[in-house]
């Protein structure tokens, strides 16, 4: 007997690539075939992935120069961006009502993390860097499994409360294997190890 697992397009979460990274990162997010969008500063290195990309944030190079290398990935949209391709490309993601988007970064900054925090409206934003996954909890509710003895973060909240968590210098520690709940009267990061 086997199982099928249907996912409506759209459903899945982007991917958003914005700094050049290992395959290895990017390779699990690819499993559903997500729609892909790539910042053009890093276009050479995801062509070499052999992937199809479906729309190119345009901020480094001439839009002309994007069309002659992405021959091979018609069809494809070039989105011109004026430096901010973090803001457009999200812009672009909540115009198509995506709900969510998988972010790929060298390691995001307090500038990015601002950028999405006044860009990514309604969607849900987790960011990938080769260490660690960053995630945007708009809800201000954060619920997840976690094993016995993990270390966390928490970044930019007031008026919270844990469940599941002991301090850990500057982090937090799980106390047991099980449910850990995060919750805050505003959205915030919990930012954990890969």
């Amino acid at each position: 007997m086997s199982s099928h697992h249907f996912v409506k397009e759209g459903q899945e979460p982007a991917l958003f690539i914005l700094d050049e990274v290992p395959m290895e990162i990017v390779e699990p997010l690819l499993e559903w075939v997500p729609l892909i969008l790539v910042a053009d500063n890093v276009l050479d290195q995801v062509l070499q992935w052999g992937i199809k990309i479906d729309v190119v944030i345009q901020h480094c190079h001439a839009v002309a120069l994007l069309q002659e290398k992405l021959q091979d990935q018609l069809p494809i949209e070039i989105i011109p961006s004026d430096g901010a391709p973090i803001s457009k490309g999200l812009q672009f993601l909540n115009d198509g009502n995506e709900a969510s988007v998988n972010m790929v970064l060298a390691m995001p900054t307090d500038h990015v993390i601002r950028e999405i925090e006044n860009s990514a409206n309604q969607l849900q934003v987790s960011i990938y860097s080769a260490t660690e996954k960053w995630l945007y909890v708009r809800s201000c509710k954060f619920e997840k499994w976690m094993d016995d003895d993990q270390i966390i973060s928490i970044r930019s909240v007031a008026n919270v409360s844990k469940k599941g968590l002991i301090q850990h210098g500057s982090n937090w520690r799980t106390t047991y294997s099980g449910l850990v709940t995060i919750e805050s009267t505003t959205p915030f990061w919990v930012l954990e190890g890969l």
